[in-house]
């Protein structure tokens, strides 16, 4: 399996790896690709496929827990994903906080910490009808 050379952060639950690639504005990432979500078969690692590719705003870091993916897509902030069927997941987006610019988000046993532009920010996802930001924590740059 073979994509372009960009900032592309990784993820892996089960037989399935999560990659999300983003264009840099002149950075390092690089300029010449979509903004977008793959989704890898790694079921054979010596063999990985892609089954599928969503498109994304900005995406800068990812995680997954519980078949849930959480995506820091950037100024669209972030965005929560039903990951149980790995194929589709960009097509079943269950949650969206655009507040806060995402760069990257840990999720870990039903919370969701992400930092963004504006500081760091944390999301309740014990129950994922209603995930809920719970705190945020300021930062302002000098």
């Amino acid at each position: 399996f073979e994509h372009v050379t960009a900032c592309d952060p990784v993820m892996a639950e089960g037989d399935y790896a999560y990659v999300t690639l983003r264009n840099g504005d002149g950075n390092q990432c690089g300029d010449n690709f979509t903004n977008q979500l793959d989704i890898v078969d790694i079921s054979n690692p010596s063999t990985p496929r892609l089954l599928n590719s969503f498109n994304m705003v900005n995406p800068h870091g990812l995680s997954i827990d519980a078949g849930l993916l959480f995506i820091a897509d950037g100024a669209a902030g972030l965005k929560v994903f039903d990951a149980s069927n790995p194929k589709i997941v960009g097509n079943n987006q269950i949650a969206e906080m655009g507040t806060h610019f995402g760069y990257d988000v840990i999720a870990q046993n039903g919370l969701a910490t992400m930092i963004g532009k504006n500081g760091i920010v944390q999301y309740d996802y014990t129950n994922r009808e209603n995930i809920v930001e719970i705190s945020n924590i300021p930062v302002e740059s000098k």
